[in-house]
């Protein structure tokens, strides 16, 4: 495999995947970075200068820039070569007609003035960049009326959303399992013309994640500040060559970070709050350790690197960090716990804002409170007042926003491009932060977000026209543009940057067509708008659902593996390229969100309309505008297809159906798909970006890995599907896994369950005992007081139901992850809790529940096999192999279920 390969492997190990993906380690290179590296102009559009002049037009044929006040200007040297190599390869430029620039007093950084007239345009502004800003304008006005025409007139601009932030596309993200570190090697991430894409989007801020450990030494932790000078160096260098560009460079780093281990040990006067289960410290600021180390790290960061344009960080959630940065562990705190969390968190934020002002600087300071998702509404709002003036107060604008969908209410948690919002969290957040003059940003995704982030952008722009209208109302004036994908610069990074500079919401189809014209003239205007509507319709469908962003198979569902005979495998991780994409456990995508029918509805409604606008495009099928909307158009296709075929085997499993007629549609369903992958494999081989994804750092699917997942297909056909139509020919059930068997033979670990008496099963401390009768199943086990227990059964195989616990007061709850990601709110608890009867009876060694899972409400009416995972203080019946935790699913592990036969 090579010493490269073996390194990354432990790597790997580390990080954990019970499946790896062998493609991990056969990705394609990154061909995509020569085209960032391209000019910006390139070639005349045909058509450009085709055209007679207009009433109202000026005819600014001969146009050049007379730099006036701003001659001796270093920072817009850029935009005065890239104008000029515009006006040369558009066989525009000369003498005849000058762009004058005049510097004037303004009341907003980047506000501009353009007053055209018949023999010149005068540019007005206060600053460098909004010369840039008014230089790229005229460019776009040229661009969009297909010559060198421009309106007679003036225009005024301003931005209402100043921080406008996104990431380098290709820079590694420093974090597991490749833990590249941008600022730690000699590759150059941000290529000139890349930035000058990034300068003509409005762009004026990139992020780049770090630490402070990886970062500066430390006076209160010696172990750290190893490489820093080396990090520092580079980081001074990328911030004064974005400067030349308009693009200020922000560090994101998640601090202060926790202790573990020896270090907590060591600087235990510095540590607070702990997490008991992985052992984390917090850094608490309520010691004077801990707040110096604050302080200093801050403050030493803006003198070593005075011209950052500001310092993003989590201070909530994401990782432990301070005392308040988890609301669950905060009581661990004996002197933060005395005061309200929200006071904490703020104070914590404060300390951070004191620093970066003791170095001097006047540099942004963003308080991205992710965690907020966990907190009660009275104790953000304390967070809020307690904030300093200055601080910048980000929320997620999608979080906890809901929509009806096919009549049902959804819940949208973390990022959403397809659902507008804003979210309750940020309307919340806003408001407060409104009244107090305070200023809220926003978090969002522009080109793309977790519900497809195997492609560099989708072609949506209506809906960051009213993401952009709603964040207005709410007085939002920056916005984080993307997490770790959704950073390509294209027409969703444009729209961004046209709305950051509109006054005027009042006309949607105005702002697509000018949109739609700058980028492909006004000839193909009309069609190109008319697309993009189409698409928002149809992707306004995905369905509302976090986990099915996460799990769901929209990112590579060209590349996923279908199995006729259930193979109990769980859903691979849509962020990661470890995985291998072979699950068939669909319901980890779905849990209360959406049943298998309605997330199959949707996904067939943003199909056919994404499809629909794929016809409208009047691009060839070799430009990017096509290829981009031709391979979302297949990936939904084939994500529809796979829900339906696993909706199809449900029903050959469970024996709604007549198998044959089930089976037939099946093949159909696998035949489709393999002509997708087909139809995928040239788009791949023309957009060098299809498949790559930022924040797994490689690629989800390209031609070899497409060829593959034929081969697969075609093998499922010759063998599974044979053998399966043969059973159902001889009488036998098509899939004996829904009946608990495996190869005629009970499945492993599988229990006889007595419906006249309740028997005991398992040993020592995995014992407990079950039955059931007509009316419900009873479980009952022992356990200490102190011991959680947590019963999730699927009373349908392959369908879990929401974990719940067990309380010695009589009460039933439900894991964390039910809360936080899977789509229970409402009274949904409720329904839930009314399903089941619990008793909860003191033993001399603790407690004996009675656990009564009623059969008409859990769907369990016939005696049919189900399944049980049960843990009692940790401990599980039937421990997992796999060592390791994904996201939101934590414990929900396929090989932990026990079968349970009647």
């Amino acid at each position: 495999m090579g010493k490269k390969n073996l390194d990354l492997n432990s790597k790997i190990t580390d990080y954990g995947t019970a499946r790896i993906d062998p493609f991990y380690y056969e990705q394609p290179p990154l061909e995509f970075v020569d085209e960032l590296k391209k000019p910006y102009h390139e070639k005349k559009p045909d058509g450009f200068a085709c055209r007679l002049q207009c009433a109202g037009e000026v005819d600014a044929d001969g146009i050049f820039i007379d730099c006036g006040d701003f001659a001796e200007s270093e920072l817009l040297a850029t935009a005065f070569t890239d104008f000029k190599k515009f006006t040369q390869i558009f066989e525009i430029s000369g003498d005849r007609y000058p762009i004058i620039l005049k510097k004037i007093d303004t009341d907003t950084y980047e506000s501009f003035e353009i007053e055209i007239r018949e023999s010149e345009a005068v540019i007005k502004s206060g600053d460098t960049e909004g010369v840039r800003r008014a230089i790229v304008y005229i460019e776009d006005e040229m661009r969009k009326r297909g010559g060198a025409f421009l309106p007679k007139g003036k225009i005024k601009k301003k931005p209402w959303i100043k921080s406008r932030i996104t990431r380098g596309f290709f820079s590694p993200t420093n974090r597991a399992p490749k833990f590249g570190d941008e600022l730690f090697d000699d590759i150059d991430y941000y290529p000139d013309e890349y930035l000058n894409r990034l300068a003509h989007d409005g762009t004026n801020g990139i992020w780049i994640y770090t630490s402070f450990r990886a970062l500066m030494p430390s006076n209160i932790f010696s172990e750290y500040g190893e490489g820093g000078e080396k990090r520092i160096e580079k980081l001074r260098a990328v911030v004064k060559k974005c400067a030349l560009y308009g693009i200020k460079v922000y560090v994101f780093a998640i601090e202060p970070m926790h202790l573990v281990g020896e270090m907590a040990e060591k600087y235990e006067d510095a540590t607070g709050a702990f997490n008991s289960e992985f052992g984390m410290h917090a850094i608490c600021t309520s010691t004077e350790q801990g707040k110096r180390y604050l302080l200093e790290s801050v403050e030493n960061l803006f003198r070593l690197v005075p011209d950052l344009g500001g310092y993003i960080d989590i201070t909530s959630g994401e990782r432990i960090t301070n005392c308040a940065s988890f609301p669950n562990i905060f009581h661990t705190c004996k002197r933060c716990s005395k005061r309200p969390i929200g006071h904490v968190l703020a104070e914590t934020a404060n300390i951070i804002k004191e620093g970066m002002r003791r170095a001097g600087t006047g540099a942004e300071f963003i308080s991205w409170t992710y965690g907020h998702k966990m907190w009660r509404d009275e104790d953000i709002l304390d967070y809020v007042r307690k904030c300093d003036t200055d601080i910048a107060l980000m929320q997620n604008f999608e979080e906890y926003t809901y929509t009806e969908q096919l009549g049902k209410l959804r819940q949208g948690k973390d990022y959403w491009l397809s659902a507008v919002g804003p979210g309750e969290l940020f309307k919340l957040t806003a408001n407060e932060a409104k009244k107090l003059g305070k200023p809220i940003y926003a978090k969002m995704q522009i080109c793309c977000s977790h519900e497809v982030a195997s492609v560099p952008y989708i072609p949506t722009p209506g809906l960051i026209f009213e993401k952009y209208k709603a964040a207005r109302e709410y007085g939002t004036s920056g916005v984080m543009q993307c997490w770790y994908f959704g950073n390509y610069p294209s027409v969703m990074s444009k729209a961004a940057g046209e709305l950051s500079f509109c006054d005027d919401f009042t006309d949607k189809e105005d702002f697509l067509l000018r949109l739609a014209a700058i980028h492909y003239g006004e000839a193909a205007a009309k069609n190109v708008a008319l697309a993009w509507k189409l698409f928002e319709e149809g992707y306004s469908n995905y369905p509302l659902n976090i986990m099915f962003s996460y799990y769901g198979p929209m990112h590579d569902s060209v590349v996923w593996q279908l199995h006729l005979k259930p193979k109990d495998n769980y859903l691979s991780r849509s962020w990661q390229l470890l995985d291998k994409p072979d699950g068939d456990r669909i319901h980890e995508a779905l849990w209360q969100g959406h049943s298998l029918e309605d997330a199959l509805t949707l996904c067939e409604i943003m199909s056919a309309k994404w499809n629909e606008g794929v016809k409208q495009l009047p691009f060839s099928k070799d430009d990017e505008a096509y290829t981009v909307s031709a391979a979302l158009g297949l990936l939904f296709e084939s994500g529809k297809n796979i829900l339906k075929f696993y909706k199809l085997r449900r029903e050959l499993g469970i024996g709604t159906s007549d198998p044959l007629t089930v089976l037939s549609d099946m093949r159909q369903t696998v035949l489709d798909e393999i002509q997708n992958s087909r139809d995928m494999i040239p788009l791949c081989e023309k957009d060098k970006r299809l498949g790559y994804h930022s924040e797994a750092e490689g690629f989800k699917f390209f031609p070899k890995k497409l060829k593959e997942r034929i081969c697969q297909l075609e093998e499922l056909l010759n063998t599974e599907f044979v053998e399966v139509e043969e059973r159902v020919k001889k009488g036998k059930t098509a899939l004996e896994f829904y009946d608990g068997l495996q190869n005629g033979e009970n499945c492993p670990h599988a229990y006889s369950m007595n419906s006249s008496e309740i028997r005991e099963f398992g040993e020592a401390r995995h014992s407990f005992k079950i039955g059931y009768d007509k009316e419900a199943i009873t479980l009952v086990i022992d356990a200490k007081t102190e011991e959680k227990c947590v019963v999730c059964y699927e009373f349908e195989p392959l369908i879990p139901s929401p974990a719940i616990t067990l309380g010695a007061d009589g009460k039933i709850d439900f894991v964390s992850e039910v809360y936080t990601h899977h789509s229970m709110f409402g009274d949904k608890f409720d329904k839930e809790r009314k399903k089941y009867e619990l008793k909860a009876e003191k033993t001399d060694t603790g407690v004996r529940y009675t656990l009564k899972a009623k059969r008409d409400l859990t769907g369990w009416t016939a005696d049919k096999p189900l399944r049980l995972r049960l843990s009692v203080g940790g401990d599980f019946v039937k421990p997992s192999k796999i060592k390791l935790r994904f996201l939101a699913k934590w414990d929900e592990y396929p090989d932990m279920f026990i079968w349970l036969m009647p």
